[in-house]
């Protein structure tokens, strides 16, 4: 760090050093105030590094997490014996990863109905997405208690709904082709996950119990066994399987959850 120039009052040094004792006792225990600056905002950055690591270690655990949900449907679609052949044929597979994202679709509805959408049931409450949010609450469960029941993980169901939106797409268009997905990220999901949030997370929360129920349908998948920017054809995607329930529909900010 640069030394305040000759003559002028070290305010700034003071005020760093304010909750830190008396600034000769530092000098003298360090033996320069710039080694101590530089290793205090050195001990800062690995912090700070260390948190942005968690922290898309955390959206990535997500996508992870949602992939593994629809792989394991998709597993035990093949192995059904209640299915016929023809059901269990990666045609019928492409067909049904496409109508799951279709408006009412099952990727978001726990009652799905593509023929009639205004007849579907429960929004973010398809099992993909509560199952995906399932092993995020496993992580976070002393946070979920009855002393805070009105604050609701609003960027957790909406990142959940967006890893669950991303694994369909992926399985239908870009895995049959060899194609990696994308990592789960500011750039790749910033925007959908802000769709999410913005529209079918804000209808929950003009409707608490609504929000509570698929929070308490999560939580009790929790015992289970863990699983272990431009617009973007997604956002596209999630406009058209977001049925608005309220009257009237909020501003759209689409990189609001990250910001």
């Amino acid at each position: 760090m640069t030394p305040a120039p000759t003559g002028q009052s070290p305010t700034s040094r003071r005020k760093f050093c304010r909750h830190c004792g008396s600034l000769s006792v530092l000098k003298k225990i360090h033996g320069s105030l710039d080694t101590l600056e530089r290793t205090f905002l050195e001990i800062v950055q690995d912090v700070l590094n260390a948190c942005q690591q968690q922290l898309y270690d955390w959206w990535r655990s997500f996508q992870k997490n949602a992939n593994n949900v629809v792989r394991d449907e998709i597993a035990s679609r093949h192995a059904s014996k209640t299915l016929s052949a023809f059901e269990r044929s990666d045609h019928r597979l492409q067909a049904w990863l496409k109508d799951a994202l279709e408006r009412g679709g099952a990727a978001i509805y726990s009652k799905p109905n593509t023929e009639d959408p205004r007849n579907t049931r429960e929004q973010l409450g398809s099992k993909y997405v509560l199952k995906t949010m399932a092993s995020h609450l496993a992580g976070t469960i002393g946070s979920v208690t009855a002393e805070n029941e009105n604050t609701y993980p609003m960027g957790a169901l909406a990142l959940a709904a967006a890893a669950v939106q991303r694994t369909f797409e992926w399985y239908l268009r870009d895995q049959p082709k060899g194609i990696k997905q994308t990592n789960f990220s500011l750039n790749n999901a910033g925007e959908l996950t802000g769709f999410w949030q913005d529209n079918a997370i804000a209808d929950l929360l003009e409707k608490p119990h609504q929000f509570k129920r698929i929070l308490q349908r999560a939580l009790k998948l929790v015992d289970a066994p863990a699983v272990v920017v431009k617009l973007s054809q997604s956002k596209v995607t999630a406009t058209a399987l977001y049925i608005r329930k309220r009257s009237s529909s909020p501003g759209i900010d689409m990189s609001s959850t990250y910001k």
